[in-house]
């Protein structure tokens, strides 16, 4: 078993005795990806679960159970060499020996199932604190990701496609390299104006395009914002990118290790109002807390929850027209743009004592 595991394994044991619990249940792919440093247990995309559930007993061992279709590919593809008991049963046997296993125990579960205490909430704590390992891995689909998008933008997109040709575009790209789309959104023209969330459609691109992607592997998921024009900027769009970026970076600014969510999203409530936009940030949530999820939570003003050393944000201000997301790591007193690349524009964007090269709206 990897020492990133074991890490895993130690953080739990110390979770069940605080809780009075034999162990957890374990059925959210995301939960079973951060435990199995990576390990992916999915056959449909659209579902939180997976092929497999786990059973964690620190003072009895690990299982897996799953049924006799994925057993031998989950066996030797994922779980090959890691310290964990395989129950399997017919496809056709439904839950019946996993019910008889777990009717011994008191457990935790992060999905609802009999006998079990549905908890979900403080299980996802777990994951909030990343681990050496895990850090490197998200770096690496941070980079991955931002280049595909660069690219596509620079050599790819062009005036007159459709949306649903770009976002073909975009899911080819991240398949091709292994990781999955969770969330592909294309807008263009108005639509940006009109939908935060504008999935794509058969609209053709005339001058302004926006893509919105979080990307998948290893069970991380990164998210970023970019956007295209096609021909000189407005006035109006490059004044409300200037202050959305500023926007960002109050939200960046108070997301330190130990100040509450709430706290961080008032500074940037704010910031809003600051920049003569007090109302827009009702139009569409700010983001929150990532990693393993696209947001673990939304931030809003009643979120007291901290925020924790090594922990994945991912805030995204956006004013009518603009929208600005990458997503961060927060360690000590730093913070990493994980989603960054060079080749993008980018501008130094100040902001109380602030400073980070923030993307501009590339011009075509």
């Amino acid at each position: 078993m990897n020492q990133e595991t074991k890490i895993k394994l130690s953080r739990i044991e110390k979770f069940t005795e605080k809780h009075n619990l034999d162990g957890l249940f374990l059925a959210d792919r995301a939960n079973i990806s951060w435990l199995t440093a990576g390990k992916d247990t999915h056959v449909e995309l659209i579902e939180k679960t997976g092929s497999a559930k786990l059973v964690i007993l620190p003072e009895e061992g690990n299982f897996i159970f799953t049924d006799n279709i994925e057993a031998p590919r989950l066996k030797s593809e994922e779980f090959f060499g890691q310290d964990f008991e395989f129950i399997t049963s017919k496809w056709y046997q439904g839950s019946t020996e996993l019910n008889n296993f777990i009717s011994d125990y008191k457990l935790g579960a992060d999905l609802y199932h009999p006998g079990t205490r549905y908890i979900p909430e403080k299980i996802a704590s777990l994951r909030f604190q990343l681990t050496d390992g895990e850090k490197n891995r998200l770096r690496a689909l941070g980079s991955e990701s931002s280049k595909i998008i660069t690219r596509l933008c620079q050599q790819d997109i062009a005036k007159c496609q459709a949306e649903n040709q770009v976002a073909g575009l975009v899911a080819r790209e991240f398949l091709a390299a292994g990781i999955k789309p969770a969330v592909i959104l294309i807008g263009s023209d108005e639509r940006i104006y009109n939908y935060r969330h504008p999935i794509p459609t058969d609209k053709k691109i005339n001058k302004y395009l926006m893509v919105v992607v979080c990307a998948e592997k290893h069970g991380f998921i990164v998210s970023l914002t970019r956007k295209v024009h096609f021909g000189p900027l407005p006035q109006e769009l490059q004044e409300k990118l200037e202050a959305v970026r500023k926007i960002e970076l109050a939200f960046w600014r108070k997301t330190r290790p130990g100040v509450k969510i709430n706290e961080v999203f008032k500074n940037g409530r704010e910031a809003y109002a600051e920049f003569g936009y007090e109302k827009e940030w009702e139009n569409h949530h700010q983001g929150g807390p990532t990693g393993y999820k696209t947001r673990d939570f939304l931030a809003t003003p009643e979120i007291t929850a901290e925020v924790k050393n090594n922990q994945v944000f991912a805030w995204n201000p956006s004013l009518t027209g603009v929208k600005t997301e990458d997503t961060i790591l927060v360690a000590d007193d730093e913070i990493e743009i994980i989603t960054e690349d060079s080749d993008w524009p980018l501008t130094q964007v100040e902001y109380n004592n602030l400073t980070f090269p923030r993307p501009e709206i590339m011009i075509k």
